[in-house]
């Protein structure tokens, strides 16, 4: 199990097997568009298995938030690619990911409530 956090409260953390994390990091370089600090922490989490974006100094931290909501969207609208086409070719890990990707988006959206409830 790998996940990624945005907070203390359980709902803003996103845990899920590590495959789908591996994949959700890979789909992220896109939108890390050459910050080396936002790639570098993406190439940690893949190390670590786990992705800490509270910790992250506040700019680094509101560029991830960000980038992850909208790949989030964007693979959940089919606006924006993933890889998991390319790495899982069946329609059921594919299916599994995007379920993956939409509570990776409900805890987002559960750590922006806290901040501004």
């Amino acid at each position: 199990m790998a996940g990624i956090s945005f907070g203390a409260e359980p709902d803003s953390v996103w845990i899920v097997a590590g495959w789908a994390f591996r994949q959700a990091l890979q789909d992220l370089r896109h939108y890390a568009q050459g910050d080396a600090a936002f790639l570098d922490a993406l190439e940690s989490a893949g190390h670590l298995g786990f992705l800490d974006v509270e910790t992250q100094e506040s700019r680094l931290r509101a560029g991830m938030t960000n980038a992850i909501e909208s790949m989030c969207r964007g693979i959940l609208d089919g606006t924006a690619s993933s890889g998991i086409e390319r790495s899982f070719p069946d329609s059921e890990t594919q299916s599994a990911y995007r379920e993956g990707i939409q509570l990776l988006l409900n805890a987002v959206q559960a750590s922006q409530r806290q901040q501004h409830g």
